[in-house]
């Protein structure tokens, strides 16, 4: 909706004010009438097809604000002839706040720069910062637009107070005119400008800017039918701008919700390229340490003869696993080819090295460098002399002869112990050399913690791989740019049923040919493949159909090491289960639909055989069935059929009263524990011959029956079948049952439809008692309204129901303006008549009068009541004065008619009535006590008459 509301309306209903400005008489115009009111015709004609030409322009529906201002001033100074038409908007912070938060970024642009304004006049204090703007001006005869002009306010207070007060503000004599005279000098004469027309653009209930006509030349009297023009391509601006808007933030929307997707697709994409790298690292990582590995067990075995030979094979360990310590290792195989030469250059050797280097001479350490003190925990004068066992863990001590045996130049790796008690992984070999004119053993022992630890990880990392890949539901395969499979995982073969040697062909055209054969379409998927191949940056996804029936779901995308393309990754899943477990599941979310709306109508609705219909039609369409049927016991265990819903083509039951002779009391009690009967077949059920003879009587073939039970708060599987089970200890009732009957052939009742049936169960047990209690209250409270309501005595509406049904019929009869009249009855010398026969006797007697009354008045909108003691008052809607009075009057004949004695009244020897009758049309603004009043006047008048009788008050 615009917020244009405020805008005056561009029409009126004086033609000649449209037509003659100043009020002139058409009769001085040189033309004839009709001339001019054909003229008339015309111009409203033509600003009429303006405006509709400019609702429809296409510039408006793209959204381009400035092209579409263009077009308006052009239009309207070709339909009005005016030399300068303009659009301004005003400037200026609270100005501003008046357009829309996401306003288009050309007026935007307007409203917020700071501009110098063109008038150089004083501002007045308080207005700094408001203006106008220009946003476009178009000239007639020169055919161009400019813009950017503006006006400040305070240069120019009485124009802009006009602007706000007048709509529109039309000035034939711009000179002169008070409003505009102090725009003379600065803008109206430097233009020519001699008349101008300003009418108001409103959005959002205020004002932000104008649509100026501007007449050059003799002065102009604009007339009404232009102001009116002008009015209505203000509101068209307006409206403008609000479609800009909305374009834009509709294009704001979508580049937004582009970028979310684009954002959040291209992270997963770098998370899985930058882990597919990583375990590609690793798994480069691991084969060059494995070969490393045996690279060094092979030069341990080829190396045995020398020292200085073990010196290099363990340097060049040392540079492989570390290449930031070659200078080290570089040193300590120096040291090791000059041990024979210097004892000191042999512990230099020892120190420069990163492992732990002891000597043992007979089964003792003899010797150890500082690595193994840091390493153990030990000073070095602590470890001299101590065997090399108790430096090993207790479980690990059985290999100590081993590396002590002379021979022995094995590698071990083993668990040390500190000195603090703390065991860590080592490797461990010895080598026996010449020392000192006999032979020691030189051992290294190195801390293999982080080796271990990185090798433990690396298995996990390649277990998680090969975990992650074999357990995945999709079918993954990784294949070379040339075509060759070089990666799969066994769901990728179970897929696809395929063997090893269709695994290693090496052609692409003959290994996609296994695809082609299973494919219904195998072309096309050819021809996508060919496509990526030819395009290895290319992404995508295809849907295959499966010549079994299956559905593929096919992703591909190419792998990267780094920046460089070495293969392509097809994901296969397998989406038919999925398919189907979305169509189930779509069919559980309608059954849970169905129960709630169900279960919403039961708890909303007090009108059971409503509830029950509902129920059994919305089943029986539900569970697709033939019959759905609520049966009700009777107290002999018999019982009708209460609802039903059936298929035209089967056999009605509804209000039948059938009688089971197969059901006894010996199945009452199961279903009064719940048990739930589903038979897909009853000639396979093993029924009795009289239970399947009377099934088939009702053209059953598949039975399900639930037990309805009073008192089942809730309704839970058992363990012994299917039963419902009440909760708490109160045995439940059995009311009824609910059956669905399939007659069409047999079926086979899914738990689902089961467990539906039993909810429904419960919450029309719920409706049933909810409905029962509410008879009960509605019967009481009725009660408690008839007592509330009636005289105790006799047995007539009391003063109080009086009072409220007069009100009510009074307000009744006002609105469908209907005659009202109202009888007040009084038993003549009623005081007398207890003096003298007792108290006993007057209520009798009361009693009586008020049965009278009662046989008098029939129709059920007329009322008896006890108005007092012994007056009575008959209210009788739509009666005019003459019913009431023939009423009365029968009244009071049937009263005398019952010859009860009255020896002690004045007037006669039985009991009279005096009446007073008033009859009225009642008014809303009038009070129903101006009737009884009237009445009581009337009665009061029969009285004073000489009694037995009535007198009428109009």
């Amino acid at each position: 909706m615009s917020n244009t509301e405020n805008t005056p309306s561009p029409f009126v209903s004086d033609i000649s004010l449209m037509f003659f400005p100043d009020g002139e008489d058409m009769t001085h115009h040189h033309q004839p009438v009709e001339q001019q009111k054909q003229l008339l015709k015309q111009r409203l004609n033509l600003q009429t097809q303006a405006l509709v030409t400019l609702a429809r322009s296409q510039t408006i529906d793209r959204g381009n604000f400035k092209a579409a201002l263009q077009e308006i001033t052009e239009v309207v100074a070709d339909i009005l002839n005016v030399e300068r038409v303009s659009v301004w908007l005003y400037q200026g912070i609270a100005v501003a706040q008046r357009l829309p938060l996401g306003f288009f970024p050309q007026v935007n642009e307007a409203f917020f720069e700071r501009g110098t304004p063109s008038g150089t006049a004083r501002q007045v204090p308080g207005t700094e910062g408001i203006r106008i703007k220009c946003l476009d001006l178009y000239e007639h005869n020169l055919r161009c637009h400019t813009s950017g002009t503006e006006l400040a306010a305070g240069n120019y207070p009485v124009y802009f107070q006009a602007l706000a007060s007048e709509c529109p503000l039309a000035v034939h004599d711009a000179q002169t005119d008070s409003r505009s005279q102090e725009l003379s000098e600065s803008y109206l004469r430097p233009n020519g400008i001699t008349s101008f027309l300003d009418a108001p653009i409103w959005l959002n209930g205020q004002m932000v800017g104008i649509v100026c006509l501007e007449h050059i030349g003799v002065q102009r009297q604009w007339t009404l039918i232009e102001e009116n023009f002008v009015t209505a391509i203000a509101t068209l601006v307006a409206l403008t701008i609000e479609a800009c808007d909305h374009i834009l933030t509709q294009k704001q929307m979508r580049q937004h919700h582009q970028f979310l997707v684009s954002e959040y697709h291209d992270d997963l994409e770098r998370l899985v390229e930058e882990r597919t790298a990583e375990l590609t690292r690793t798994n480069e990582k691991l084969q060059k340490e494995i070969q490393r590995r045996s690279t060094v067990e092979a030069q341990l075995r080829n190396y045995q003869q020398h020292l200085e030979e073990l010196v290099e094979e363990g340097t060049r360990e040392i540079i492989q696993t570390n290449e930031q310590l070659q200078r080290e290792i570089l040193s300590h195989q120096r040291a090791q080819e000059a041990l024979q030469e210097s004892e000191e250059q042999f512990r230099c050797l020892s120190e420069a090295t990163f492992e732990a280097i002891l000597i043992i001479d007979q089964g003792n350490l003899c010797q150890v460098n500082t690595n193994f003190t840091q390493l153990f925990g030990y000073e070095s004068g602590e470890v001299i002399g101590r065997n090399l066992g108790e430096f090993l863990a207790p479980e690990y001590r059985s290999c100590v002869p081993q590396l002590t045996a002379s021979n022995s130049e094995q590698m071990y790796e083993t668990c040390c112990l500190k000195k603090d008690g703390s065991t860590f992984p080592a490797e461990i070999r010895s080598k026996a050399i010449p020392y000192q004119g006999r032979l020691v053993k030189v051992t290294a022992i190195r801390d293999i913690t982080a080796q271990s630890q990185a090798q433990e990880e690396l298995k996990k990392s390649v277990s998680l791989l090969n975990a992650t890949l074999n357990s995945t539901t999709d079918g993954i395969v990784a294949v070379s740019t040339a075509g060759k499979i070089v990666s799969f995982n066994q769901k990728f073969v179970e897929m696809w049923g395929l063997s090893q040697d269709v695994l290693r062909v090496p052609e692409k055209q003959e290994g996609f040919k296994f695809f082609q054969e299973q494919l219904k379409e195998p072309e096309r998927f050819l021809e996508k493949v060919n496509q990526f191949y030819a395009q290895p940056n290319a992404e995508g996804d295809d849907v295959l159909e499966l010549k079994d029936g299956r559905i593929i779901e096919c992703f591909t995308q190419p792998q990267r090491s780094g920046f460089q393309i070495i293969g392509r990754v097809w994901s296969f899943r397998d989406v038919t289960e999925k398919a189907k477990a979305e169509n189930t599941l779509r069919q559980h979310l309608q059954q849970e639909l169905l129960i709630a709306g169900m279960c919403d109508r039961i708890r909303q609705s007090l009108n059971l055989g409503e509830i029950l219909n509902t129920t059994v039609e919305e089943v029986r369409q539900f569970l697709r069935t033939d019959r759905v049927i609520i049966y009700r016991f009777e107290p002999d265990w018999s019982g009708t059929v209460v609802v039903e819903s059936v298929a035209p083509e089967y056999l009605a039951t509804l209000d039948i009263v059938i009688h089971d002779p197969c059901f006894g009391a010996d199945q009452i009690v199961p279903y009064q524990q719940g048990r739930i009967q589903a038979f897909a077949d009853i000639c396979a059920a093993g029924l009795t011959p009289c239970y399947a003879d009377f099934l088939r009587q009702l053209q059953v073939r598949a039975n399900l029956v639930v037990p309805i039970l009073y008192g089942v708060s809730s309704q839970k599987r058992g363990g012994d079948g299917e039963r419902l089970r009440p909760e708490g200890d109160k045995e439940p009732a059995l009311w009824g049952l609910l059956i669905a009957h399939h007659c069409s052939g047999s079926r086979q009742w899914q738990p689902i439809e089961i467990d539906l049936l039993k909810s429904l169960a419960t919450q029309v047990a719920i409706a049933i008692q909810q409905s029962s209690l509410f008879e009960q209250l509605e019967a009481a409270n009725q009660e408690l309204q008839r007592l509330a309501s009636i005289d105790g005595l006799t047995q007539v509406a009391n003063r109080r129901r009086f009072d409220e049904y007069l009100h009510e019929e009074w307000r009744r009869l006002a609105r469908e303006q209907s005659p009202l009249s109202l009888i007040l009855c009084d038993i003549d010398y009623f005081k007398l008549y207890n003096d003298n026969y007792g108290h006993l006797a007057g209520d009798f007697c009361l009693q009586q009068v008020a049965a009278v009354l009662r046989q008098c008045v029939r129709r059920p909108p007329d009322l008896v009541a006890r108005y007092g003691g012994e007056e009575f008052a008959l209210i009788l809607p739509n009666t005019d004065a003459r019913g009431a009075a023939f009423v009365a009057e029968t009244v009071r004949q049937r009263v005398r008619g019952l010859r009860i004695p009255h020896v002690k009244s004045p007037v006669s020897q039985y009991v009279t009535l005096s009446l007073g009758v008033a009859s009225t049309i009642p008014r809303l603004y009038a009070s129903s006590q101006k009737l009884i009043g009237a009445a009581d006047e009337a009665l009061y008048q029969a009285k004073a008459e000489g009694r037995d009788c009535l007198r009428h008050q109009r």
